[in-house]
């Protein structure tokens, strides 16, 4: 089954449309956003490291892991990751500020548990 993390919101395509502006704008920046909408995380991974663990029930997202403890993800340059009850996924960040809806890209969905 289909995640519902990716639905092509408003949220979604303007968080990636920025970090493309702004990277655009202002060559060398480093942009790791963080953003919710109480119900999903939403964070950037653009010029600098992210990575994040999902268990059950609970997400962390950090620049750097925090502990020694398995499960961190590392979060590929140029990508946004979408997290929420235990569970998350990233896409490139070209694709999520690109037109149409995210399920016409199904290649471009990586889950974090490997699916």
């Amino acid at each position: 089954p289909r995640s519902t993390l990716f639905p092509y919101t408003t949220l979604f395509r303007s968080l990636a449309g920025l970090v493309t502006e702004v990277a655009g704008a202002a060559r060398g920046s480093r942009l790791n956003l963080l953003l919710t909408d109480g119900a999903r995380v939403y964070a950037t991974a653009w010029s600098h490291a992210l990575s994040y663990r999902a268990t059950a029930g609970s997400l962390v997202i950090a620049s750097e892991p925090y502990d020694e403890l398995p499960g961190w993800v590392p979060v590929p340059d140029g990508h946004l990751v979408v997290g929420g009850e235990g569970e998350a996924h990233s896409m490139p960040i070209s694709r999520a500020a690109g037109p149409g809806p995210a399920d016409e890209h199904p290649d471009a969905i990586a889950d974090s548990r490997g699916a």
